[in-house]
């Protein structure tokens, strides 16, 4: 009887595992940590004759401390096509925020909306950026044990790494916003922290240990190992790896979160000289693994 059990099981989890998803948003009772703020899909909105989910937005002072839910968008998926589209309430237009049935080489234009922080007066004035990006790999990533389709991409204008995923979007820095839009310190820059799906944690971004975080700083935690190893911790010039892939992908944070550096290292160094002094952290995933290391610029 126990074989047998055991065996049931094991076939439930082989299917769990090699199963792809069928729908691309996070769906009703989601909650999406991002920075400080908190987006709820709840219930549903006909615009124009189509069906959307409504999301609202809440901020918080602390982990367990926030304000009022207020209507932030309306979202849908166009699952025989791969898209995920959302109309803002500042301005009533449709765009595309993802796109998962594309090619290898495809170049499509995406928008990321602004997160602007809580103003104590005034309005908040709702700010969009549409960037062409370029896709680069069509991979699987095992998130709650279960694999998700990953599109990674980057961003015409500029090189840098990002990527979106099925049931979640950006897993940088959230459904809503595609890529960083490198606005002035002021604003926010938004770090995807968790996703909860019927108060059950889903996802929570591997090289922070918090789903909550303030403005003023980051909850990044160092996930050292023998695989990536960075010398000196405090640099002038260049910093230097120590890891077995001949080549990794790194991004390079300040302590609000902003990425400042990002590329494609295949001699084991990083020029740091255009950085300014004070705390940063390199985080690199490979073969789905995160490493993360902390340094002083001098």
């Amino acid at each position: 009887m126990k074989k047998l059990i055991f065996i049931i099981s094991f076939i439930i989890l082989t299917i769990n595992l090699s199963a792809q998803l069928h729908y691309f948003l996070p769906g009703n009772n989601a909650v999406m940590s991002i920075l400080g703020q908190k987006y709820w899909f709840e219930g549903d909105t006909i615009i124009k004759d189509i069906r959307y989910t409504k999301v609202y937005r809440q901020y918080c002072s602390s982990a367990t401390e926030c304000g009022d839910l207020e209507y932030y968008a309306a979202v849908r998926e166009d699952t025989l096509v791969g898209k995920i589209y959302c109309i803002q309430k500042f301005d009533g237009v449709e765009r595309l925020l993802a796109d998962f049935n594309v090619d290898v080489g495809d170049r499509v234009t995406l928008c990321s909306y602004t997160m602007t922080p809580n103003l104590q007066q005034g309005e908040e004035i709702g700010e969009v950026i549409e960037n062409e990006v370029q896709i680069d790999a069509i991979d699987s990533i095992l998130i709650n044990n279960q694999y998700r389709k990953r599109v990674n991409y980057h961003f015409s204008s500029f090189w840098d790494y990002d990527s979106f995923v099925e049931g979640i979007g950006n897993m940088e820095h959230g459904l809503f916003f595609t890529f960083d839009l490198g606005l002035p310190d002021a604003r926010a820059v938004p770090i995807f922290l968790c996703l909860h799906v019927d108060d059950n944690l889903i996802y929570q971004k591997p090289y922070y240990d918090t789903c909550f975080m303030k403005d003023d700083g980051v909850g990044i935690k160092e996930i050292n190992h023998s695989d990536f190893e960075i010398y000196p911790t405090i640099v002038k010039d260049k910093l230097f790896f120590k890891t077995n892939y001949n080549s990794i992908s790194y991004k390079i944070y300040n302590m609000q979160g902003k990425v400042y550096l990002t590329g494609i290292s295949s001699d084991n160094t990083v020029s740091v000289s255009t950085l300014h002094p004070g705390v940063y952290y390199i985080v690199s995933n490979n073969d789905n693994k995160v490493y993360a290391n902390k340094f002083i610029k001098q």
